[in-house]
């Protein structure tokens, strides 16, 4: 996505710590409503969930490799 990469060109270095910080736990909170509302035998059962929480890891892998990917 450019805007992520964009952002990450504008962003000082603790600005970027901050985003990459609360990006990820606005999506782990997202994620785990998800997985609750899934009604299997619990949240964090990989059984059941794993599919939710392996799109979450690839998001978020997704977003922070190019929020500090300095290439064009």
């Amino acid at each position: 996505m450019k805007f992520i990469k964009n952002l990450g060109r504008r962003l000082g270095f603790a600005q970027k710590v901050i985003i990459a910080t609360a990006v990820p736990l606005v999506l782990f909170v997202i994620a785990f409503v998800i997985a609750d509302e899934a009604n299997y035998g619990g949240v964090f059962d990989l059984d059941d969930t794993g599919l939710i929480w392996i799109i979450f890891i690839v998001i978020v892998g997704y977003f922070e490799y190019n929020l500090y990917s300095d290439k064009e």
